[in-house]
């Protein structure tokens, strides 16, 4: 039996085949009922939103992490106390 699974990761510029797997997502299996069949295409609508949320919630989380920690990083150089200054007592 196979199964789908979703996987975020990073990918390294310069080296592509390099990745980071940040979060993983099992896609249940979908068994087709032949007594339900016409509810079927709702049950998939309704099973795609159910996981395709949390996946997309992820992605977006891991992307404002990213952005947010590359603003910080750039605060701290805008605003690093000079070499030359001296300490005020």
């Amino acid at each position: 039996m196979k199964r789908l699974r979703v996987i975020i990761c990073t990918v390294e510029d310069e080296e592509p085949d390099k990745m980071t797997e940040l979060a993983s997502f099992e896609l249940p299996n979908y068994e087709i009922d032949p007594l339900t069949l016409p509810q079927t295409l709702d049950d998939l609508e309704q099973q795609t939103f159910e996981i395709g949320n949390p996946i997309l919630k992820k992605i977006m989380e891991l992307r404002w992490q990213e952005r947010d920690q590359e603003l910080t990083r750039q605060a701290c150089q805008d605003f690093s106390p000079s070499k030359g200054q001296k300490k005020r007592l």
